[in-house]
């Protein structure tokens, strides 16, 4: 990079009816053996701000083909993906790293960690990709987000020394590291037990009570009592996309969970973070 050459950065913007993430007429083919493969096909949705969205489908329903694209994973074969007006599809492969890092966390079902670091060292590693934090304050951001996840006497284990639902809480925080606006996950559940299952999306619901925006990608159909909206997908098509019945009250869901997350406390400014993008 030349050392004038100016990045291109996208600010958060206080704008409560332009949706966070807007998806319009997208479609994606595979390039196979036996040909071509359509994926997704003139796919159109809008995400606000502060929803709990589910896209629930069979397998091979274009579910994580879906959360690729607005991720910035994979490149859309035609169609548009805005976050927060500006068109994410056109950016070249750098810029796209370069928002993710800043606005997107991605959580992962087989957890994604590096097994020679322990739990801190997991989770500044997007702040030191970033720069989004000196690095003095770093291992303290690191510290509260372990807590917010209700693990943090585990911070200096490796992980292959706690077990697989507190891996993914970790994978969670690693997420939340540079405060980004959007959560993505895809399976994040699907190597996990029933309970444990139930705690994560449980954590999942309290992010948004703390004004994150979360989209899930889950076969596991209790998702529905964790979400505030549904989205099914079939052959490449949104064929239903409604409220979620009866969302768990995050208050009276840590009853369900000995080890539910805690608040995220106030000390953010006393990590000198003010909360924007950096």
């Amino acid at each position: 990079m030349q050392k004038n050459q100016k990045i291109q950065t996208f600010k958060k913007i206080d704008a409560p009816d332009l949706p966070l993430i807007e998806i319009r007429n997208l479609t994606k083919y595979y390039k196979t053996a036996a040909g071509e493969t359509l994926a997704l096909n003139g796919v159109n949705l809008s995400i606000l701000r502060g929803e709990f969205v589910a896209v629930i489908g069979k397998s091979g329903a274009g579910k994580s083909t879906l959360v690729n694209l607005i991720s910035g994973i994979n490149q859309p074969t035609s169609g548009e993906v805005l976050f927060q007006g500006d068109p994410i599809h056109s950016l070249d492969e750098d810029r796209k790293a370069r928002w993710r890092g800043k606005n997107l966390g991605i959580v992962f079902q087989f957890f994604q960690l590096l097994p020679s670091l322990n739990l801190i060292e997991n989770i500044t590693i997007p702040m030191d990709l970033c720069r989004s934090f000196p690095f003095r304050q770093q291992k303290a951001r690191a510290l509260q987000l372990l807590e917010q996840v209700g693990i943090a006497e585990h911070a200096y284990k490796l992980p292959s020394k706690i077990s697989g639902g507190q891996q993914q809480r970790v994978a969670i925080a690693r997420a939340l590291a540079n405060d980004p606006e959007l959560i993505v996950a895809d399976e994040p559940t699907g190597n996990l037990d029933s309970r444990t299952a139930a705690e994560i999306f449980t954590l999942f619901a309290e992010l948004v009570d703390h004004g994150k925006t979360i989209l899930v990608v889950s076969h596991d159909k209790e998702i529905a009592k964790y979400a505030t909206r549904i989205v099914e997908l079939s052959d490449g098509e949104i064929i239903a996309d409604y409220p979620a019945p009866s969302p768990v009250d995050s208050a009276s869901s840590k009853n369900a969970s000995s080890t539910s997350p805690k608040p995220l406390s106030p000390s953010n400014h006393a990590l000198g973070y003010s909360g924007g993008a950096v």
